[in-house]
């Protein structure tokens, strides 16, 4: 299969943009906190050896110290295609986490404190990506008003940033639009089920058709 340079462009520039100035803040604040917890490491470290500590516990405590730093840094909420994990214990090993589908996560602290960790709560606001998907023959400027107008009146949507739609891709059977509203972070389900229901409804009364996916097959007479 080919890929195209315009599809290329289209696609991951667009991401890569909207993605840096986070991917770069984030950046900025593991190799911060990395630095602050290798300071206080070495604090500590130079306190132990002059209470001459037994050796083998000496390392263990530096050790325990630094996984437990590096999580706490990081892990107000961790992502693996959810939305919010809560930290609910640090152990000597492992570190236990609950899910919101009420799942209890038990990881083992050394990949944990390797890996990359993303925090949903930092910045005290998420975006929700939801797509609606239009028949071609229906008006877009008329399905953004819709869809925009649904997201402005919505309780839990944020005015800023200011909720956003716009054709996101021309798919087979539709025209694809994006619809990026934001919200705190507490609020993300709620305007995800929310917006899906009403934009359909919304969509319905304005008599703007949600197509299935469709082939069309010409047939030759010989």
């Amino acid at each position: 299969m080919e890929l195209s340079f315009d599809l290329l462009s289209d696609k991951l520039l667009p991401f890569i943009f909207q993605s840096g100035a986070k991917l770069i803040s984030a950046l900025l604040i593991w190799v911060v906190g990395s630095s602050l917890i290798r300071l206080l490491v070495h604090f500590l470290t130079r306190i132990l050896e002059r209470v001459k500590l037994v050796l083998s516990l000496h390392f263990f405590l530096i050790s325990f110290i630094s996984v437990g730093l590096k999580i706490l840094s990081t892990i107000s909420a961790w992502s693996t295609h959810r939305i919010e994990i809560n930290l609910k214990q640090i152990q000597n090993f492992r570190t236990v986490l609950s899910s919101p589908e009420s799942r209890t996560i038990i990881l083992p602290n050394g990949p944990l404190a390797n890996n990359d960790l993303v925090n949903f709560t930092t910045e005290g606001k998420l975006r929700v990506d939801l797509e609606f998907g239009i028949n071609y023959g229906d008006s877009i400027e008329k399905a953004k008003k819709v869809l925009l107008t649904l997201m402005e009146k919505h309780p839990k949507v944020l005015e800023d940033p200011a909720p956003f739609g716009g054709v996101t891709s021309l798919g087979d059977s539709s025209v694809n639009l994006a619809v990026r509203p934001h919200c705190h972070p507490e609020d993300y389900w709620e305007v995800y089920f929310d917006l899906y229901e009403e934009g359909k409804n919304s969509l319905d009364v304005h008599h703007i058709e949600i197509p299935f996916p469709q082939r069309v097959v010409h047939q030759k007479s010989v």
